[in-house]
């Protein structure tokens, strides 16, 4: 059997025939994030027809470079879409009312979808998931971009260690959120360094002790003019080598490993199939249409709304208001009173994010107003030394918190609490075990 890595996040498993059994996360095709996201290898034509032909897909959260939905509609409907039992899954009927099969995988239980893989799927914050996959000779671990536990990394590392078989750890390695986008007096604040993220992957692979590592889930090339600059701080393959501190094999990405001998060999950069010069053109062409729009008095009242949701904790952590500036309008978000939206910005505020009116537009009204963090066009002006921002990392957080659902009612917020208590506490006391596939 193999194992392959392709795309920006899927794992390709294939049998001893070299026929697909499991694709996970297929971005196959395309970019994300409003043209801004594009991947560093594309896979070809051939394979993608390959990949027409897989039984099993899944989807390890709704993230559009996860949850791709251009790739999914160029795989089709005939594979089984499997889905983690996250609090909120209208991303399923989204699927479901456009006649994919799409159903929710029960969590903490092993799976065959082969008489030769089983897989099992682990939920954890903030509504993301751990797939775990297991064949004959070999025990793989998708972490993905999941943030995982301390707790939930020794559970696996020891039913891994149970399995007695070879352990594959595959994890995301760069940034993916708005760490880098803080600017104050013109200069760069990184909440987490390159060296910080490489030394995150080093204590993962202490804590789990897995025999292989992959570095997965962060191929991705920024190609508008807007997100290029935040080419200079993606962690490379050379970056996670420098800075390797672990007894843990380490491989590259994109990837073929034989699950039997465990040799591989893996595409080289120079032969890597990027997204070319129609990328740049298609992101300036996005940039400018999202640049040549304005918020209307619809899109302004629900921009206030979103912001009422949360106005309790945002009057404390920011005071004297937040600032919004597009390209020909900007708001001031004030805690005086009640939540309001006042036109200009006011001259008392700490920071000021800076937005195209277009990104922000379809943010507010299509419920991904917490994208707007990953997009790396998105830049947050700190105008006080003092301004903190973990902080400003906190509201997008919440913000997406919110659109997921979680504060909507208390049912709603009563399944985001008992998805916590599992992943702090049933591992625990209800360990995984392996699935005893042989």
């Amino acid at each position: 059997m193999y194992l392959q890595t392709i795309g920006h996040a899927s794992i390709l498993i294939r049998d001893v025939n070299y026929c697909p059994i499991l694709l996970t996360d297929p971005w196959l095709v395309g970019s994300a994030y409003w043209r801004s996201w594009w991947i560093q290898n594309y896979p070809n034509k051939n394979l993608r027809d390959e990949l027409q032909k897989v039984p099993t897909i899944y989807i390890t959260h709704e993230h559009p470079d996860h949850f791709h939905m251009p790739s999914i509609r160029t795989l089709g409907n005939t594979p089984q879409y499997l889905f983690p039992d996250l609090p909120e899954t209208g991303f399923i009927s989204y699927l479901r009312s456009h006649d994919f099969k799409a159903g929710v995988i029960k969590p903490r239980e092993w799976k065959f979808i082969h008489p030769s893989v089983a897989i099992l799927s682990l939920p954890v914050l903030i509504d993301d998931s751990v797939l775990l996959i297991e064949t004959p000779t070999s025990f793989i671990a998708n972490f993905n971009d999941a943030k995982a536990s301390v707790r939930l990394m020794k559970t696996v590392s020891k039913t891994a260690k149970q399995s007695r078989k070879k352990f594959i750890l595959l994890s995301s390695y760069s940034s993916a959120s708005i760490v880098n986008s803080f600017r104050r007096s013109g200069k760069t604040v990184s909440i987490v360094s390159k060296k910080g993220f490489v030394k995150h992957i080093n204590r993962s692979c202490n804590i789990m002790k897995p025999d292989i590592f992959i570095p997965f889930a962060s191929q991705v090339i920024f190609k508008r003019d807007d997100s290029k600059w935040a080419n200079e701080y993606k962690v490379t393959f050379e970056d996670i080598k420098n800075g390797w501190d672990s007894k843990t094999t380490l491989l590259h990405p994109y990837t073929t490993l034989d699950l039997n001998s465990f040799c591989s060999e893996f595409v080289s950069v120079d032969d890597y199939e990027g997204p070319g010069e129609r990328a740049s053109s298609l992101g300036k062409a996005q940039e400018q249409i999202d640049r040549n729009q304005s918020l209307s008095k619809v899109d302004e009242d629900k921009l206030e709304e979103k912001m009422k949701n949360f106005s309790f904790v945002f009057r404390l952590m920011f005071p004297s208001g937040i600032g919004f500036r597009l390209e020909n309008q900007s708001y001031t978000i004030s805690w005086k009173g009640k939540c309001s939206l006042k036109k200009g910005l006011s001259a008392n505020i700490k920071f000021v994010i800076d937005i195209p009116p277009g990104a922000l537009k379809d943010a507010i009204n299509n419920g991904h107003f917490g994208d707007l963090q990953i997009t790396m066009f998105t830049i947050v002006h700190m105008s006080d030394r003092n301004a903190d921002p973990r902080l400003i990392f906190i509201f997008f957080v919440l913000l997406t918190l919110d659109e997921y659902g979680h504060f909507r009612g208390f049912r709603q917020f009563f399944r985001w609490v008992k998805s916590i208590f599992v992943q702090f506490v049933s591992l625990r006391l209800f360990p995984i075990k392996s699935s005893g596939l042989n």
